[in-house]
This record gives C-alpha cells, sequence and structure tokens, in this order.
C-alpha cells in the first residue's frame, strides 16, 4: 500500500476516534519543525497536531511496536 493511501486510511480513523483527553507537550528545534511541516504540506495534512499524530503512528507501525489500544484502556498514571 502506498504511503499516501496510508495517510488517509489513518486520517479517517483519527476523525471517528473518542474524545482526546491527554495533552502532550513537544520542544522542537527549527530542523524538526520545518520537516514536520514540509511533510505536512506534502501530505495535505489539516493540522500540525494531526501531522504529528500521523508520524508517530506511522513510526510505531515502522517499529513493529504499532499494538492497537483498546477502546476502554487505564491510564498508567493516575492522578491522586
Amino acid at each position: 500500500m502506498n504511503l499516501q493511501k496510508r495517510i488517509d486510511q489513518m486520517s479517517e480513523r483519527h476523525m471517528t476516534r473518542s474524545k482526546r483527553t491527554e495533552r502532550l507537550q513537544v520542544m522542537l528545534n527549527d530542523e524538526e519543525l520545518l520537516r514536520i511541516e514540509d511533510w505536512r504540506y506534502l501530505n495535505r495534512i489539516g493540522s500540525r497536531a494531526s501531522a504529528i499524530r500521523l508520524l508517530i503512528q506511522l513510526g510505531l507501525d515502522a517499529s513493529g511496536q504499532g499494538v492497537p489500544v483498546p477502546k476502554e484502556r487505564p491510564l498508567r498514571h493516575q492522578e491522586t
């Protein structure tokens, strides 16, 4: 399957998922941000956040660690 088709399928999957409840802060240098923005533009991804989520999923899939997350997965860190 070509990359664009996978990106399209992953984008559709993300749009149908449940509400996102976790926020992550990531610091990037100028080169990393430019590479993400270029990839986002070339693949016509609507937002930077969506592009980053897709890149993470593609990286996990490529590494063999892209195990689907169950719908009712408990959080690893619980606030007390």
